[in-house]
C-alpha cells in the first residue's frame, strides 16, 4: 500500500474515536453533576415517601441543605408518583 492510498474506513474509524474522546471530555463534568443528581434523587425518594424534612434529610445523607434543596424540591412537587424519570427532567430542566 502507497502513502497516497486513502484508506476511508481508517479515517472514519479514526474520525469515530476522536468525535466520542471529545464529547467524553465536554461532557463529563456535567455526566458527573447528572449522576450525581440521579443517585440522590434514588435516595432521597424514600425519605421524602417518609414525611422527612429537608434538614432530616441533609442531616442523614451527610450533606448541606443547600446542596440537596433542587432535588428535595422536585421530589417533593413529584408528589404523589414520584417518578424519578420526571424528578430528572425537572432537574435538569432547570
Amino acid at each position: 500500500m502507497s502513502i497516497y492510498d486513502y484508506d476511508e474506513e481508517g479515517v472514519i474509524r479514526v474520525n469515530r474515536e476522536e468525535g466520542y474522546e471529545d464529547g467524553l471530555a465536554q461532557g463529563i463534568s456535567q455526566g458527573i453533576s447528572q449522576g450525581k443528581d440521579i443517585m440522590l434523587i434514588s435516595l432521597i425518594i424514600p425519605k421524602v415517601k417518609k414525611a422527612k424534612s429537608l434538614d432530616r434529610i441533609s442531616e442523614e445523607l451527610e450533606l448541606e441543605p443547600d446542596d440537596i434543596r433542587h432535588i428535595y424540591d422536585a421530589v417533593v412537587a413529584a408528589a404523589p408518583e414520584y417518578d424519578a424519570e420526571t424528578i430528572k427532567e425537572t432537574i435538569m430542566n432547570n
